[in-house]
């Protein structure tokens, strides 16, 4: 399950409680009826909890006439969104105004008096919503995307409306708000409802895409698609992370004929024409569709380092909850949709992989939700030979002897403190230190007890040691994660005894080199690359710093490392993420991306892919 202690957000799907049977059940059961214990904990773990509320929340009978499918939820039933721990939900959709604008306005009261957040209105106080949770700040828009004709009545109700007849003014609106709001908040989340009740595909309108980019230049971190009524493909494009559906995480669909005259509609041959009315609440999408799995959906829960926990759900008779039999299917789906995507098992939940490359924020380990992204991530560099062997030679280098102290900073999982030790011998001492505990955890629970090594929580700029205490220190491509490289060499330099030795290896992303035929292009994502760590120049900028800091006797040394598969240098550098990237910011348009991208696969499949990245190697002393 997700720790407590991890900030973290839960975003899911439609939420639709209307029906007699819900404010029945509720009155046999309560409000945590609804909810299997295992969900229910996983969302009020979570900091906070957002969905879209695609139903009116009134007691009146009188619904628009051309309304097909009037959703009216009691007030009481809020309880059951309260139940688990519910603080916003979004109101811009195609259900906001089936009784009008009184049931509009019954649902903006009914919300209030429950203090749940909204947003989706047009102009006014609800035309964004900042919540604040935790010591962290989270912005909300939430639109409708509507290509219909009723496109103006929601206008005239004061719903935001995304109208592709009006895309370009709709967008520029929209844009505008998102960026004015993310100003000022922590995390920005763009709520979009896609017209319709069902969507028989699995691939959204392009439209709906210029959306979702839109909102991803604006400022939004996380956009959140709902409407299909089944899951939808996921994408990070860099700095966004994009939920194209979570499905339909609660309804009473099944309970009137006229859902499930719309469902046979959508779903043609899925509901046979003698099926019985549902005594007891058991929706059409119990009967799942074999492709789109309607009684399926997730909910995501998303941490600070934008890494995903997805937590399937099954709806059957008004009760969520987890069936593991369809969890395979789960798996193969999204990953079928998206083939970048890859879904571990971590007990009831998916852990999103996205195969995180050197771009991962190291500084900010522990406060992710799946920490062990960034242990994978150094897993997965360190099984190339070429780093294995640049690690041994930089450690020769050091020219170890019995008896000595040695420090490595920015440890990770302890990789190399065994290979310090043995050339330190029993007589020496090594001590690794890391900002993150969970690296040193890892390493720990990898090195088990070993007299000779000392693991330590604690930043490269201020380290817990006494001056002159060591008489080497290493590290390895540290310093590019770093907010300030000279105040750690000045640190380094402190704890080192006169005489003592020092010995870096920086990369220099400039020098990352790719075969392509569009050269402007290359230079494009190479520098893109760069600017997406805090210090990506820093092997340039190594020897000088060292100069500065007080070091002598200054050697300097280049290693390269050479891939010749694509998919691993995507993985490892992030070739992808920087593409998109470029395109976002506008550098090079998506259709010279995507030449650039086919370009590189061509090359790759006749084994002609190539790329290298060139490291800056410093071996310094501290006078004596």
């Amino acid at each position: 399950m997700i720790e407590s202690s991890t900030w973290t957000i839960a975003l899911a799907g439609d939420a639709c409680l209307a029906g007699d049977l819900f404010t029945s059940d509720l009155d046999k059961y309560g409000p945590e009826h609804f909810f299997g214990e295992d969900i229910r904990n996983a969302f009020l773990k979570a900091d906070l909890v957002h969905l879209n509320l695609e139903n009116c929340i009134t007691t009146r009978t009188n619904s628009r006439p051309s309304v097909v499918l009037p959703f009216a939820m009691h007030p009481r039933a809020v309880s059951i969104l309260k139940s688990i721990g519910v603080k916003h939900v979004s109101i811009a959709n195609n259900h906001s105004l089936d009784f009008g604008e009184a049931g509009l306005q019954d649902t903006i009261l009914a919300l209030e008096e429950y203090q749940i957040s909204f947003s989706g209105l047009a102009t006014g106080s609800h035309r964004a919503a900042i919540v604040n949770t935790e010591g962290r700040s989270v912005g909300f828009v939430s639109a409708l995307l509507i290509d219909s004709d009723e496109a103006q009545l929601y206008r005239q109700h004061n719903i935001r409306v995304i109208e592709r007849a009006y895309l370009e003014k709709d967008l520029k609106d929209l844009s505008a708000l998102v960026a004015e709001v993310a100003s000022s908040v922590d995390l920005m989340v763009v709520s979009l409802h896609y017209e319709g009740d069902f969507l028989p595909t699995f691939q959204l309108d392009p439209w709906l895409n210029q959306v979702s980019l839109a909102c991803a230049v604006a400022g939004a971190k996380i956009i959140h698609f709902h409407g299909a009524h089944h899951i939808m493909d996921l994408e990070r494009v860099n700095g966004a992370i994009i939920l194209r559906g979570c499905g339909g995480l609660i309804d009473d669909f099944g309970s009137n004929y006229a859902s499930l005259t719309a469902f046979r509609q959508a779903f043609p041959g899925v509901i046979p024409d003698d099926f019985p009315l549902p005594t007891h609440g058991r929706s059409p999408f119990t009967l799942a569709h074999p492709v789109f799995r309607n009684d399926l959906a997730y909910v995501a829960f998303i941490g600070i380092n934008e890494e995903i926990l997805l937590l399937p759900t099954r709806n059957q008779d008004l009760v969520i909850d987890i069936d593991r039999a369809e969890q395979k299917w789960f798996k193969n789906t999204l990953e079928r949709l998206n083939p970048t995507l890859g879904l571990e098992p971590h007990q009831d939940f998916f852990l999103v992989n996205w195969d995180y490359t050197a771009a991962f924020d190291f500084t900010a380990v522990d406060e992710s939700i799946a920490p062990n992204h960034a242990v994978r991530y150094l897993d997965n560099i360190s099984m190339l030979q070429q780093i294995s062997d640049y690690k041994a030679r930089a450690i020769a280098q050091l020219q170890l002897r019995s008896g000595e102290a040695v420090l490595e900073i920015g440890c990770g999982v302890g990789g190399d403190l065994l290979t310090l030790a043995h050339a330190v011998g029993p007589e020496g001492k090594v001590t690794g230190v890391d900002s993150s505990q969970t690296m040193i955890a890892e390493a720990q629970s990898r090195l088990g007890e070993h007299s000779n090594i000392e693991l330590v929580v604690a930043p490269a700029d201020v380290l817990p040691f006494p001056d002159e205490s060591f008489d080497a220190v290493r590290f390895d491509r540290v310093l590019l994660h770093v907010e300030n490289p000279l105040n750690v060499l000045r640190e380094t330099l402190r704890v080192l005894r006169p005489g003592g030795r020092w010995l870096a290896t920086e990369p220099d992303w400039d020098t990352l080199t790719i075969a392509a035929q569009e050269r402007e292009i290359t230079r494009h994502v190479i520098h893109t690359l760069t600017d997406g760590f805090k210090q990506g120049l820093i092997g340039r900028e190594l020897p000088a710093l060292a100069h500065i800091s007080g070091f002598i006797n200054i050697d300097i040394g280049l290693e390269s490392i050479v891939l010749s598969r694509l998919d691993l240098t995507d993985q490892l550098f992030g070739l992808s993420s920087a593409l998109e990237q470029a395109v976002i910011e506008k550098k090079i348009t998506q259709a010279a991306a995507s030449r650039w991208m086919k370009d590189l696969q061509s090359r790759d499949a006749l084994g002609r892919f190539f790329c290298s990245l060139t490291g800056v190697g410093v071996l310094a002393r501290k006078a004596s």
